[in-house]
């Protein structure tokens, strides 16, 4: 009975997903399983490490702090100027984020909404298809304020990838260069979010979102006004 030679078929499906054959296959899917452990492997690093429940807390805060510190060295004051001025020239802003990063989307939403007219929020319980439902209706004067870290979800990348096709304006909230959001984002924010008991360190990636906030509300001419309507509203 013949057999097929071993590694014939990876080599044709990795031919037909633009892959140059099984090696660059192999590496690509080890590369993927790394990254989806990584989180596990430092919290595993971590628990062989003794210590009491004050010096988890001294570690996580400290941690936070040094991830702080990193995102202050690496902002561009032209990246973050060119960032609050798309999002105060924009007739819409969208955010959009999935997983951990849609309660962060939903906080940038909350703190934007004070100061812009129109924000909407891309996730929803519907998902991904809250976010398709909306590009449609986007165009070269509405701003897509993109956040997404290691994982990298593909629901995020892809609308991403569809609104910068359609002319739309992207702002990418991310952790380097190397992130798949770069490619269609015309200013990016970066973040390091470095943690050893998650995929990332939300709490760093939210200290950069308020600090963009403060500095649309200084660049915005009515915030003042804004900020107590708001308030009378809510009393």
């Amino acid at each position: 009975r013949r057999r097929c030679p071993v590694g014939v078929s990876s080599h044709r499906f990795a031919r037909a997903v633009g892959l140059a054959g099984y090696p660059m296959l192999r590496s690509a899917l080890v590369e993927g399983f790394e990254a989806m452990l990584a989180p596990v492997e430092k919290m595993r690093v971590r628990l062989r490490e003794p210590g009491s429940v004050h010096d988890a807390f001294m570690a996580a805060l400290d941690e936070r702090q040094r991830n702080i510190a990193a995102t202050r060295a690496t902002l561009q004051a032209g990246e973050c100027e060119a960032a609050v001025q798309a999002i105060v020239d924009a007739q819409r802003i969208h955010v959009l984020g999935f997983g951990a990063s849609g309660w962060l989307a939903g906080m940038l939403q909350r703190c934007l909404e004070v100061h812009c007219d129109n924000v909407q929020l891309m996730t929803s319980v519907a998902g991904a298809t809250q976010g398709a439902r909306q590009l449609p209706r986007m165009g070269s004067t509405d701003l897509l304020i993109a956040i997404c870290f290691p994982r990298y979800l593909t629901d995020t990348v892809l609308l991403t990838q569809r609104a910068h096709e359609r002319g739309v304006r992207v702002l990418a909230l991310t952790d380097g260069p190397q992130s798949p959001l770069v490619s269609a984002a015309h200013n990016c924010l970066f973040v390091q979010a470095d943690s050893y008991h998650a995929a990332n360190s939300d709490s760093t990636v939210l200290a950069l979102i308020e600090a963009l906030a403060c500095a649309v509300a200084l660049r915005t001419s009515d915030s003042v006004q804004d900020a107590t309507r708001v308030t009378e509203a809510v009393l």
